[in-house]
């Protein structure tokens, strides 16, 4: 199960312990565990136990993630920001994209921090959203 940890909800705590991936907002991670950076904030959440990795974004500078072979900052993508309106949900379905194909998990954060990136270009929470094939261009580039 992969959870979308944005904001503190009822019953969160309980959702943390059941999730094998935890996919969290910079705000959630850092008022949840009272960390006080983004990197302490990640260690705290996967120490819980159990769970595949910990992904904590932290918008334009990127985000940082933990799992029990590696942990990793990885960058954000460059854009010219226009707005940012449902960048955490496309980040999401990106990054849950790439668990189902089996990419390693840096693949996977980076190909969802594209996805993010592009769709902040336009106004509004679709305008912008890249097709497949420009994220795995613009991927690919990265990757040399």
């Amino acid at each position: 199960m992969v959870l979308d940890a944005g904001s503190d909800r009822t019953g969160m705590s309980e959702l943390l312990t059941v999730s094998d991936y935890i996919v969290s907002s910079r705000s959630f991670a850092l008022d949840f565990t009272s960390a006080g950076n983004i990197e302490d904030a990640a260690e705290d959440l996967f120490s819980a136990g159990g769970h595949a990795a910990v992904v904590v974004t932290d918008g334009e500078r990127g985000g940082f993630c933990i799992s029990t072979t590696s942990k990793f900052q990885y960058p954000a993508y460059n854009v010219y920001v226009t707005d940012t309106t449902g960048a955490g949900d496309v980040f999401h379905g990106a990054f849950d994209y790439g668990l189902l194909q089996g990419w390693k998990l840096e693949k996977i954060v980076n190909f969802a921090s594209i996805v993010a990136g592009l769709k902040c270009r336009l106004p509004g929470g679709r305008a912008g959203i890249p097709n497949f094939e420009q994220a795995r261009d613009i991927l690919a580039n990265m990757s040399g």
